[in-house]
């Protein structure tokens, strides 16, 4: 097969078996387990990356108070807010207040866009502003508004209620009046359960200072509220009633009088007396 007297590494191989290496080898490699080399995928690409790109996109801002509302940005929150959508104003009134991304810490506007809230059937803005004024952290204490902003939120915040009725009961912005106390934790009570505490306490009080009649005007007050609440809660989920429209003002036509050619009368006859 080989020359004789040739050395071997001078000794080349047939083009034939050249080729039929070529097409062998391929199969060969498979066979041995080695796999194709595949290109880098987008999909390939370490998460750091898509985190980062993610950071740079704008976040939406979610409501609070149960609505399924978004904002895809602070623009789009800024807009309603100035519409009067009251879930526009609490959102972004709470963002004044603690200062957010792109929005500059700003009490006065904060409490400003909780105010239009609270004005427009916003319980849990109404409640915000109830414990800021009582607590006096970010603006001078204020019992008279703390008690006001309470009552607009107790139709949809039991912790509302509650409070109302440890401020009737202390004597805390308003004239201490037990019943009304009771009353108002009777119905804090009915939902939250860190209300009934109270609730027994107060009772155990008025019941050792022998005052049973309080007791009893506190739970019919308590009847009287919980009819109270119901009608102000159905009335806020009514729709708002569209003003009917306007008749429309006609103008009426134009019309020219005719002319008229007065005659002169003729003058009277004048009559000479006889002399």
């Amino acid at each position: 097969m080989f020359a004789k007297n040739k050395p071997f590494h001078r000794l080349r191989p047939h083009p034939c078996a050249r080729l039929l290496l070529l097409a062998v080898l391929p199969w060969l490699a498979l066979a041995l387990g080695a796999a194709p080399k595949k290109k880098k995928s987008a999909q390939s690409q370490p998460a750091a990356a898509s985190s980062s790109a993610d950071d740079s996109a704008p976040k939406l801002i979610s409501t609070t108070g149960g609505d399924d509302r978004r904002w895809p940005g602070l623009d789009a929150l800024k807009k309603a807010a100035d519409a009067g959508d009251p879930e526009a104003c609490f959102e972004l009134g709470q963002m004044y207040l603690v200062g957010a991304d792109q929005v500059e810490k700003n009490i006065t506007r904060g409490l400003l866009h909780l105010e239009t809230a609270a004005g427009r059937g916003h319980a849990g803005a109404a409640f915000r502003l109830g414990k800021i004024y009582a607590d006096g952290e970010l603006t001078p204490q204020n019992p008279e508004a703390s008690l006001k902003y309470y009552r607009l939120a107790a139709a949809g915040v039991s912790e509302a209620q509650h409070n109302l009725g440890a401020a009737y009961a202390t004597g805390r912005g308003v004239k201490r009046d037990y019943a009304e106390g009771l009353a108002w934790l009777i119905l804090a009570a009915r939902t939250n359960p860190e209300a009934v505490a109270s609730e027994q306490r107060l009772r155990e009080f008025l019941a050792k200072g022998k005052r049973p009649d309080l007791i009893a005007a506190g739970e019919k007050r308590a009847a009287e509220l919980t009819k109270q609440l119901a009608e102000e809660a159905e009335k806020k989920r009514q729709p708002a009633a569209v003003p009917a429209a306007k008749p429309a003002t006609t103008v009426p036509a134009v019309i020219t009088p005719p002319k008229l050619e007065i005659t002169p009368a003729a003058p009277p006859p004048i009559s000479i007396p006889p002399p």
